[in-house]
């Protein structure tokens, strides 16, 4: 098993014991060809007012997170500021 197998493993037997808040918004990053320091991260918000950053410009996360956003979420595709 690697590394991320194992902690997905344990992230979905937390999950199912524990009643997790739903997403309330994800902001990401727009794609662009000459992506800086600006537009690393994104953010997610959920139900219960935490919020996460996250890492969005590793291998193709990004142009992937943007292919598979649900309409469902509320989504700010503008630079985070």
């Amino acid at each position: 098993m690697t590394v991320a197998v194992d902690l997905l493993t344990c992230a979905e037997r937390v999950a199912g014991r524990l009643t997790l808040p739903a997403v309330k918004a994800l902001h990401v990053p727009a794609v662009r060809d000459n992506a800086g320091m600006e537009s690393e991260f994104g953010l997610l918000v959920l139900e219960d007012g935490s919020a996460g950053l996250f890492f969005a410009l590793l291998g193709d996360t990004l142009i992937r997170l943007h292919a598979g956003i649900s309409s469902a979420c509320a989504v700010n595709r503008a630079r985070l500021a």
